[in-house]
């Protein structure tokens, strides 16, 4: 197990908030 290049990915807070936009434009709108 190499102890170099154990770094967990951390996004900015833009990529997390326009990932989060995306995800609801596709499941943000429920069709029941």
């Amino acid at each position: 197990m190499p102890a170099s290049g154990e770094k967990p990915i951390a996004l900015p807070g833009e990529a997390v908030d326009k990932l989060f936009d995306r995800y609801q434009n596709v499941y943000g709108q429920p069709q029941q």
